[in-house]
């Protein structure tokens, strides 16, 4: 259901919610500031809030579980030309070019003796392949960038509504 959302709002409820879920971990929010002396600032896309909120989610419980608790994790926009680019970067165990490969594969895991000694389990291998989708079916992109021992940052793109 495709309307006009506001990013920077939708990033600040889903950061309040995801640290409400999860109380012990430090999610920073690094968003465009507007000029000083202007209007209040907004980023604007013709998108189903409900379906980009699920990407987002999925990329910030992705960070939180391949990342140790004591590492914060970090959600961002920044506007490149006409398009906005939300981006998820943690400080984790990071993927090998191998798996970046496949990593939006439907039912792709990273190898589970990755995951951090604080995490219990992996998903089923489906949330980037639909986030991976979902972006698409909005006219976006998504990517990621990482170095293995370094991290990982889970971008995707979103045209800016006209």
């Amino acid at each position: 259901r495709p309307q006009r959302c506001d990013l920077i709002l939708l990033l600040q409820e889903i950061a309040a919610n995801q640290r409400y879920r999860t109380p012990l971990r430090t999610i920073e929010l690094g968003l465009p500031l507007a000029p000083v002396g202007s209007a209040p600032f907004s980023v604007c896309v013709q998108a189903d809030p409900d379906r980009i909120t699920q990407v987002i989610v999925n990329y910030l419980t992705n960070a939180l579980t391949y990342s140790a608790p004591d590492q914060n994790v970090l959600l961002s926009l920044q506007i490149q030309e006409n398009t906005a680019r939300v981006s998820v970067h943690d400080k984790g165990s990071g993927l090998s070019q191998e798996e970046i490969t496949h990593i939006w594969d439907r039912f792709y895991q990273v190898n589970n003796q990755r995951l951090p000694i604080h995490s219990t389990s992996a998903g089923l291998g489906l949330g980037l392949y639909i986030s991976r989708s979902l972006i698409e079916q909005h006219g976006g992109q998504v990517g990621v960038e990482s170095t293995p021992g370094e991290g990982s940052t889970f971008w995707f793109t979103l045209p800016l509504a006209q």
